[in-house]
């Protein structure tokens, strides 16, 4: 009798810490995508790997329930699903019909100039590409795009992109259908930066003057990730003074929703992504990808259509995303 009262005991004991041990383990994936904390850059990496975090929850919680441990299995479910709230992309503006007016704009990281230029071409006349964001790209790899079928078409740019450094990921540029005036770039992403961000304003025939910026941060990683949020915290305040026209920011952001720095910056914005729905999709890496860290955001214009286009030589897929000006709704 007493061994039977013990053992009841013991298996209570288990459960109680099986169930502190699922409520902190739970805390700290809620708490995780609302600290802008660096920690030597480690903190930033967790957050993008938060997708992979909420579903591992989520898949532990669901095994548990086999083995009858409903109040941790409840406190797992719980936590995965409250943890994915955040990273969620927000309800914004969707056309209620297809304007007149469109433009569909490409956007892809080419790794260090590596990315099929054929496939690009193919994206670019297939969609009906007006404008094109590309990052980590040189001089040469830009003559080869442009002498292709793209070139006849695109037939504005901004100006040449700096010199080959970091194993040629410093440049970026924007190529265009419609004529186009280069502006300053912007500048004063972190000490450290040695990436382009070139902006210009675009004449479209029916939308009018819009602005567009080409983005690429540094990766949140050990030795960069001062400078990654100072980046996405300036661009922030760039974009906030650029409200005079319909503005296009499009590029690689290296951070994901799962950044607080990032979801204060695309709360000016609409997401394009939303028009697929508000699961992002993730753009990285383009084997296995768990990221959404690629994004086209608008403000101004109302997103039509979203998608990822898979193009080799990369470890991006590419953002492919329409917009225009007509009914929105939120």
């Amino acid at each position: 009798m007493n061994e039977q009262v013990e053992m009841n005991a013991a298996g209570g004991l288990r459960k109680r810490w099986l169930a502190l041990g699922a409520g902190l383990v739970s805390l700290g994936c809620l708490l995780l995508p609302h600290l802008n904390l660096l920690v030597f850059g480690k903190l930033p990496l967790f957050q993008a790997l938060l997708p992979v975090i909420c579903l591992g929850l989520l898949l532990l919680g669901i095994a548990l329930l086999l083995f009858r441990r409903r109040a941790v299995s409840l406190i797992l479910i719980a936590g995965a699903l409250l943890t994915a709230l955040p990273l969620l992309i927000p309800f914004g503006h969707i056309s209620k019909e297809q304007p007149a007016a469109q433009l569909t704009v490409f956007s892809l990281n080419v790794q260090h100039s590596g990315a099929s230029v054929k496939q690009i071409n193919e994206t670019i006349i297939n969609n009906d590409v007006g404008l094109v964001v590309l990052a980590e790209v040189d001089e040469n790899f830009i003559a080869k795009v442009l002498d292709g079928v793209a070139g006849q078409v695109l037939t504005h740019r901004t100006g040449k992109v700096s010199a080959a450094t970091a194993a040629d990921a410093a440049g970026t540029v924007i190529l265009s259908r419609y004529p186009l005036a280069v502006q300053d770039p912007i500048s004063g992403f972190g000490a450290d930066s040695y990436f382009d961000q070139p902006t210009a304003l675009v004449d479209h025939p029916e939308l009018g003057i819009l602005r567009i910026a080409g983005i690429h941060t540094q990766p949140p990683v050990v030795y960069s990730a001062v400078p990654w949020r100072q980046s996405l915290e300036q661009l922030d305040d760039w974009s906030r003074s650029k409200n005079d026209l319909p503005l296009i920011i499009a590029g690689d952001f290296n951070a994901s929703q799962g950044h607080p720095v990032y979801r204060k910056l695309a709360a000016n914005f609409d997401d394009t992504a939303v028009a697929a729905g508000i699961f992002p999709r993730p753009t990285w890496p383009s084997k296995l990808p768990f990221t959404a860290i690629d994004h086209i955001l608008v403000s101004g214009l109302c997103p039509l259509s979203w998608a990822t286009v898979d193009i080799s030589g990369t470890d991006h897929l590419g953002v492919l995303a329409s917009m225009g000006k007509g009914r929105c709704s939120k």
